[in-house]
């Protein structure tokens, strides 16, 4: 039955925030965040998580420079991994704006340390870009990034329940090495905006699902209706497209 393949677990957290209020932009600002969560589940399986993420700011020659930083430590119980994992990062970026134009150049610098490989370095572009052809009605985009994509077992059992738990705890990240992306976005003159866009992705680490089957003369056969995780690598094509408008005062 589905409850039981359906995979059981507990999850637990807090957080904690702190950071400047400040009413001048040009001020030196800052924003941190400390978090806890605990997931766990049944057979002595379970997994602390202690992060902390913060950003700080200020306006340096007419442009606003800053920094984002993370670092997220788990230590999964023993039975799992008698080791603990991390990801570390740190990422500068540059922004000015205008009324007619904005941009960021930025960059991430990341480490990875996963219990299935030693530590990876990742180097991600953060790039942005905008115009406004015709103000208000039509203006271009631009991107040019990229991120780690955490599998972590609480995002993951949100996606596909039905995972065999040995592997839960076990998956690798998604790297998504480089994002490319561009657009329109504007007013419609009908009370409501539109945007197109396209974006064009390499991604390493996909994480898919797979049936998993075994004979019913082994101690525990899976018919079929659990599923495994499995790896490959691949590109992403995605097309957008939506608009909204105005029909009248009580249709939008």
């Amino acid at each position: 039955t589905n409850k039981e393949i359906r995979f059981p677990y507990q999850d637990a957290g807090a957080r904690v925030s702190f950071g400047s209020l400040t009413l001048d932009s040009a001020a030196f600002s800052y924003n941190f965040d400390l978090s806890y969560d605990l997931f766990f589940t049944s057979g002595n399986r379970y997994q602390h998580n202690v992060g902390i993420t913060g950003t700080v700011a200020t306006m340096y020659k007419g442009f606003y420079a800053g920094a984002d930083l993370e670092f997220q430590y788990y230590k999964p119980s023993a039975i799992i991994y008698s080791e603990g994992k991390y990801i570390a990062s740190i990422s500068p970026f540059l922004k000015k704006s205008t009324q007619q134009w904005s941009f960021k150049a930025g960059v991430q610098l990341l480490l990875d340390r996963n219990m299935n490989s030693a530590t990876v370095f990742h180097l991600y572009p953060d790039a942005r870009f905008s115009f406004a052809i015709v103000p208000s009605y039509v203006s271009f985009f631009a991107g040019l990034n990229g991120r780690l994509e955490r599998n972590d077992p609480k995002h993951i059992i949100d996606i596909n329940p039905y995972l065999v738990s040995d592997t839960i705890f076990k998956l690798i990240n998604t790297s998504n090495a480089l994002a490319v992306s561009a657009g329109l976005k504007g007013n419609t003159g009908i009370g409501g905006n539109y945007l197109l866009s396209a974006s064009y992705s390499i991604v390493n680490d996909m994480l898919f699902y797979t049936s998993a089957v075994f004979p019913l003369n082994v101690p525990t056969a899976l018919m079929g209706n659990t599923f495994i995780p499995l790896n490959d690598d691949g590109e992403i094509f995605t097309l957008h497209g939506e608009i909204s408008g105005l029909i009248n005062d009580k249709i939008s």
